[in-house]
């Protein structure tokens, strides 16, 4: 868990970041994009089509519970947090590149 930085009045915001949320495609999105992974390779990987990770992406589509598990863990295993504040999306952090199937940094 993952603090909220202090309010500009120095005390302790009561909210914290968590990891416990649904993830949205801007998420999803932005840590493909932050970790050089296009649709295919991720398709490939997890064994979700292609077509179906634009349309999340797009947000054309809302996937499975299962598709978006399999996305998300694919992305969780190379460092990739999603962080949540009461069940609200709010962004992700990176800790470490964990290599790839491929081989890929």
């Amino acid at each position: 868990m993952v603090k909220k930085p202090s309010t500009t009045s120095g005390t302790t915001a009561a909210e914290e970041f968590t990891s416990i949320g649904t993830m949205t495609a801007k998420q999803f999105k932005a840590a493909r994009a932050w970790l050089d992974l296009s649709q295919q390779d991720l398709a490939t990987e997890t064994l979700v089509g292609r077509r179906a990770i634009q349309e999340f992406e797009l947000g054309n589509r809302d996937p499975q519970p299962r598709t978006l598990r399999d996305l998300r863990e694919a992305l969780e295993k190379r460092g990739v947090k999603f962080l949540f504040i009461g069940g609200r999306a709010v962004g992700i952090v990176v800790s470490e590149r964990i290599e790839g199937p491929a081989g890929r940094k």
